[in-house]
């Protein structure tokens, strides 16, 4: 197979070599490789030189040769190495030989990392490679993200590739060279199978250990007999990453692991969307770094900040200016609990973002000296005039993550909204505060990725995760209010992050605390008067023994069984018949109809489908099955209930057993479950009204 790059390099029209290619499959090995050079035999013929390693051109050493290969095979590959036959009688100059015949074409070394471009051969040939050093020779690679690679055919204007040694008696020195060379093989075997590094990853602030890093590892690089300056901006992102990483995940940099990855096994270089988990404080550096997300374009006319330091906190006037005044806004607001309760604790809601207009609606009327913004991301909130807020916060979308979704987490292609929007907010308004709420699921859903994604935009922007919990998935703080007095189950995970730092100015975070209150339960929540009709369910209750001995969850009173065969079809019944079975098993409901059509959704959380089902079919007619549901005792406390629901149960996601009859639970009856102030809901159904109608869907596409 030819390459055209390699090609691009003969300076004469002399013979072109003879290429051919060997496919490496994993698990195999590829032996031959002289020690002095990325040379190897082939079919008895020993002048077969590497020409390159799947999309990488030119390797320098077989130490190099064969770390690509195993980089291949890290991700599952066929490693392709493609062979340059040198022409019969001529020779290589080899360590401790005579001098060869010219090579009939010209074949470049590749350069060292940084250095300067030349079309001038090394002294000594085109290819000659050093004798066997006394220590291992760290490879040259090209430079790292940040800076351009250089092309297959760039010279380099000296022969030497290794770096000067190390000096003995530093450690730490050490580590952080090693550390630096990984980093920057990792950037080489990566060209043309990752991305470059995401700016927000090699542009964060250091922390105080890599800062002390560079300067004592800067340094020794620059007293190096010929200094690179692009060293330097590899070390400022190397360390710039491992600050990201120590931030995200607590892990310091150990010098035998940095070793490891600098002189031993192959860097990985597994892509985001093979990383089959999270796994907190104990990811590695490279799989961190391979997760990261991407950068997101962020349309104009975005003020672009950088994140805020600590020194910046004591300096800002108008940071100082907006701790004083309590500024805070928030993020997925929707009806602004999050915001009421700040306000109720002295802050002022200065920023609302929230997409849905009818919640918008009705914050302009809660929050009168606040603005509030639609969809996060066309950015308008961006040119707010507010500079900075001393916090920002929001109840996140959970549909990512929760187990009545369908548990994508980060790899949801919505799921930005979750993942990115929050510290994007904090990083734009300088906050030196920032926290979310969502459901447990986010540090467990598609291996915590949702909740790994948050860390790594948080950290890249100089936040940290305090305080975190052991014994918790994610050391979230995890928040049950059912267990403090509350009427209803609503578990719910907290993150808050701070400034890198700003513990050592205001002490640790403290553990969040609930208050307890008189522990309530359903018959404590239910509404005053007649029940409206169309909240009673039509079914016989199927009584089981009631156990009261721990009132704080829901407890049974029973089951009723809806539907069957000579009962009219409703919303919510459940169906079947053969054109439906042909699409494979289903749960079909009924969520609309006509005279002549069923419109029955499944229900599936992983596999959703919506059919049309024309009923005037004598051969195939539509059967209606039972369904049985769980009916609670009002003695106990009521179950989770979501924003959308499939019918009969809908949003409330339960049945009650209420003076004899089985009920649905009315919506003011949900805003005491979730502990909502039910007076703002006339306010919130005038405001709104208008336009409730239009966003109306009976489920989530």
């Amino acid at each position: 197979m030819a390459d055209s790059s390699a090609r691009s390099v003969a300076k004469s029209p002399s013979p072109k070599p003879i290429l051919r290619s060997l496919d490496i499959a994993p698990g195999s090995s590829f032996l031959g490789f002289h020690d002095v050079g990325p040379l190897v035999t082939v079919d008895g013929h020993d002048g077969y030189f590497v020409d390159g390693v799947g999309s990488f051109d030119r390797p320098v050493s077989a130490l190099h040769v064969l770390r690509l290969v195993e980089n291949a095979h890290s991700l599952g590959r066929v490693a392709t190495v493609r062979l340059a036959l040198l022409s019969a009688g001529v020779g290589v100059r080899l360590a401790g030989g005579s001098a060869a015949e010219p090579l009939p074409f010209s074949m470049p070394e590749w350069p060292t990392f940084g250095s300067p471009v030349s079309d001038a051969p090394c002294a000594g040939g085109w290819l000659a490679p050093a004798p066997p050093p006394a220590g291992l020779v760290r490879p040259p690679e090209p430079m790292a993200s940040g800076a351009s690679a250089r092309s297959a055919g760039a010279t380099s204007s000296s022969c030497s590739s290794a770096p000067a040694p190390t000096p003995p008696g530093n450690p730490e020195v050490a580590a952080v060279l090693d550390a630096l060379e990984a980093w920057k093989l990792t950037a080489a075997c990566s060209i043309g199978l990752a991305p470059l590094r995401p700016r927000a990853l090699v542009r964060a602030p250091l922390d105080k250990l890599a800062a002390r890093q560079y300067a004592i590892a800067s340094v020794v690089l620059e007293s190096r007999p010929r200094p690179d300056p692009n060293d330097l901006v590899a070390l400022r992102e190397c360390l710039a990453a491992h600050s990201v990483w120590r931030r995200a995940a607590g892990s310091p940099l150990d010098r035998e692991r940095a070793q490891a990855v600098a002189r031993g096994a192959p860097p990985c270089l597994v892509p985001p969307d093979v990383v089959s988990q999270w796994q907190g404080a104990k990811e590695s550096f490279e799989d961190f770094c391979a997760a990261f997300p991407a950068d997101m374009e962020e349309p104009e006319p975005l003020k672009r900040c950088n994140p805020l330091t600590i020194d910046e906190l004591w300096s800002s006037p108008t940071l100082r200016a907006a701790l004083r005044s309590r500024d805070v806004g928030e993020l997925c607001a929707g009806v602004g609990s999050l915001s009421s309760a700040h306000r109720t604790a002295g802050a002022r809601p200065r920023v609302l973002i929230e997409r849905l207009a009818s919640d918008r609606a009705y914050l302009d009327v809660a929050f009168r000296d606040s603005v509030t913004y639609g969809d996060f991301f066309d950015f308008s909130w961006a040119n707010d005039g507010a500079d900075s807020l001393a916090a920002v916060y929001g109840g996140i979308s959970c549909v990512f993550f929760s187990s009545a979704g369908r548990q994508l987490g980060a790899s949801d292609p919505r799921a930005a909204i979750s993942t990115y929007a929050l510290p994007a907010m904090a990083r734009r308004f300088r906050s030196p505060f920032m926290t979310f709420e969502n459901v447990p699921g986010i540090a467990t859903a598609n291996g915590g990725s949702g909740l790994a994604a948050i860390d790594a935009n948080a950290a890249a922007s100089n936040y940290v995760r305090t305080p975190r919990v052991e014994g918790v998935d994610g050391g979230l703080e995890l928040v049950r209010p059912n267990l403090h007095g509350a009427p209803g189950v609503r578990d719910r995970a907290i993150g808050h992050y701070e400034l890198d730092g700003l513990e050592e100015l205001v002490g640790p975070c403290p553990p969040l605390e609930l208050a307890d209150s008189a522990p309530l339960v359903i018959n404590d929540i239910l509404d005053v008067g007649p029940r409206d009709p169309a909240l009673i369910v039509d079914g016989l209750l199927e009584p089981v023994a009631v156990d009261l001995s721990n009132t704080r969850f829901p407890v049974s009173a029973g089951f009723v069984s809806l539907g069957g065969e000579g009962v009219p079809i409703f919303v919510g019944s459940r169906v079947s018949c053969r054109r439906l079975d042909a699409f494979g098993p289903g749960d079909w409901v009924v969520l609309d109809w006509s005279l002549v059509t069923l419109f029955v959704f499944d229900d599936s959380r992983r596999d959703p489908r919506w059919k049309s089902v024309p009923l005037n079919v004598p051969s195939d007619p539509v059967i209606h099955l039972v369904k049985r549901f769980r009916v609670l005792d009002p003695r106990g406390t009521a179950a989770t209930s979501t924003e959308k629901g499939v019918p009969p149960l809908g949003c409330a996601k339960q049945f009650w057993y209420v003076r004899g009859q089985i009920v649905s639970p009315s919506a003011a009856e949900l805003w005491r479950v979730q502990e909502y102030d039910v007076a703002t809901m006339g306010p919130y159904a005038v405001a709104a009204l208008p336009h409730l109608a239009a966003e109306r869907t009976d489920l989530s596409m």
